[in-house]
């Protein structure tokens, strides 16, 4: 499924008839929602690709004739490690429950964090001044004020977390979202940032639409 089917999909599921309320509109809580799927288990994810690349050459160093007694216990051991990791990987999956947050909302979260780290420019070029030409203001980065920002991005818009077992967590601490930002795998923070650009652009569209299904009608 495209970016573009998805975000139509948030969309219209958050305008379906029954849900759109606007009280929670107001609230916050009336816009589209995404879960993402993740795995926690990085050992287990890499045994699986390790031991699925053995097996592949076992089968293609038999080429087409029968395997020896060795070669099927050989097999055999394979398989049952690809089975454990499956089961492994299978038992760290968690479902994030994430939900669209207002531009009012974002611009918030960063003036908090501009709040704490200020935004400081470059010194300004001394030829501009010489050639008689307006210098232009160059921010700097700020690796700090870029980290806190994305931190209170993800506690915005994490409704939920639910494991495996069907537990789940909807309350999250500063500290809970930046410990869970330094631990998560890699591949895990990529699905969630990229769950949340897709919210971003499907609250987008949902307050466009909604505003002008309320302006259209009497």
């Amino acid at each position: 499924m495209s970016d573009e089917q998805e975000i139509r999909e948030a969309v219209d599921e958050a305008k379906a008839p029954g849900v759109f309320n606007i009280v929670e509109l107001l609230q916050g809580r009336g816009y589209p929602t995404q879960t993402v799927e993740i795995y926690l288990n990085e050992s287990a994810i890499y045994n699986l690709a390790s031991e699925r690349e053995k097996l592949e050459e076992l089968i293609k160093s038999l080429g087409k004739r029968s395997e020896k007694e060795s070669e099927k216990n050989e097999r055999e051991k394979i398989e049952s490690a690809i089975d454990e990791a499956q089961e492994d990987i299978l038992t760290s999956k968690v479902f994030v429950f994430l939900q669209g947050v207002t531009e009012g909302k974002r611009d918030e979260i960063y003036r908090q964090a501009t709040k704490k780290y200020p935004v400081e420019y470059e010194a300004p070029n001394p030829m501009s001044g010489l050639l008689g030409k307006q210098s232009e203001r160059i921010e700097k980065e700020s690796a700090d004020r870029d980290q806190l920002f994305t931190d209170l991005l993800w506690q915005a818009y994490i409704a939920k977390v639910v494991n495996a077992d069907g537990d789940e967590q909807s309350e999250f601490a500063y500290s809970t979202i930046r410990t869970m930002r330094d631990s998560l795998p890699l591949n895990a923070m990529v699905k969630i940032n990229e769950a949340i650009d897709k919210l971003r652009s499907s609250t987008a569209l949902f307050d466009l639409e909604t505003t002008e299904d309320f302006l259209a009608k009497p």
